[in-house]
């Protein structure tokens, strides 16, 4: 599920034969949206890159309980570490400057991998982590395929969506500049991740 054409679009592309086998679904919808559709309950759900993004992360969670196997788990892949997050850091700074705001540890955006905080989180919807982990990840060297990751993350989002079309033109010329910049100096951006493994609590 995701709530992005372009991502809908790219699963379609990369999942094409499994979605001819009858082994995968793609649907288009929001996390918030989930006690919609008529799903059966699962042994797992990934949450990958989507809890920071979410505005009612309390409705998400309540789906996702509702949608778990007693003795299932959740695995929720969030960003974390901003200072080392160079894919992030830079991009943040630029888009909160520009829509007047903190770029730190403490953006929104980074919050959920902070670990007591997502403990909070969780506890509040009975869950609990079983496990945590962190990794890096190393982009391309290619500033355009940059871009366009960055593009997807946040295109959809209503800050960006509802800007007009000449501050929204600024504001992604601003950070495809930040990527051709990197790539002229020889850094390859890289994010910083936390995974946590979560189940209900005992």
């Amino acid at each position: 599920t995701d709530i992005s054409d372009e991502m809908i679009k790219l699963t379609e592309e990369r999942m094409s034969d499994h979605l001819k086998g009858g082994k995968v679904n793609v649907l288009r919808i929001d996390a918030k949206d989930l006690d919609q559709q008529k799903f059966e309950k699962f042994d797992l759900i990934c949450a990958f890159l989507v809890i920071q993004l979410v505005s009612d992360r309390k409705a998400v969670f309540k789906n996702i309980c509702n949608l778990l196997k007693p003795d299932s788990r959740l695995l929720i892949v969030v960003p974390c570490d901003y200072e080392n997050s160079t894919f992030f850091k830079g991009t943040v700074e630029i888009a909160e400057k520009f829509f007047g705001g903190k770029s730190s540890d403490d953006s929104p955006f980074f919050q959920m991998g902070k670990i007591e905080f997502m403990r909070e989180e969780l506890d509040a919807a009975g869950l609990e982590i079983e496990d945590i982990t962190s990794n890096s990840a190393q982009f391309c060297d290619d500033p355009e395929r940059n871009f366009g990751t960055f593009y997807n993350f946040n295109a959809h989002k209503p800050e960006f969506k509802n800007l007009p079309k000449e501050k929204s033109e600024e504001l992604f010329s601003m950070i495809r500049n930040l990527f051709d910049e990197m790539h002229k100096n020889g850094k390859v951006p890289e994010m910083q991740f936390r995974n946590y493994v979560v189940k209900f609590k005992d």
